[in-house]
């Protein structure tokens, strides 16, 4: 789902996966969080916000820690699937992340 799709929905996700760090990316996850949505972050680069002042992205990481979103900075997404009722999500450390609609 692109972040355009995304303005559409009509229910929130019970959990999601955001691949892609930087301030779209960080805008969503932190707005599903608010509506009670089970976030993880995932980010190509070391940090997130990348292209901003590394101070700003290292407090928005502690912030989004302390409010329970999963950042996965320094986390390659190497393929995905359906599965069920939602999508596994295979990272470069050989892990799978499952989030379910």
């Amino acid at each position: 789902m692109t972040s355009d799709e995304l303005l559409s929905i009509t229910e929130v996700p019970k959990s999601v996966a955001i691949i892609g760090g930087g301030a779209i990316g960080a805008e969503f996850a932190s707005t599903l969080n608010d509506f009670g949505a089970d976030v993880t972050l995932i980010e190509a680069l070391p940090q997130i916000l990348a292209t901003c002042d590394k101070d700003l992205s290292k407090t928005v990481a502690r912030s989004f820690k302390k409010r329970g979103i999963n950042v996965l900075a320094g986390t390659k997404v190497l393929g995905h699937s359906k599965s069920g009722e939602g999508i596994e999500i295979k990272i470069d450390s050989g892990s799978l992340l499952s989030k379910r609609w």
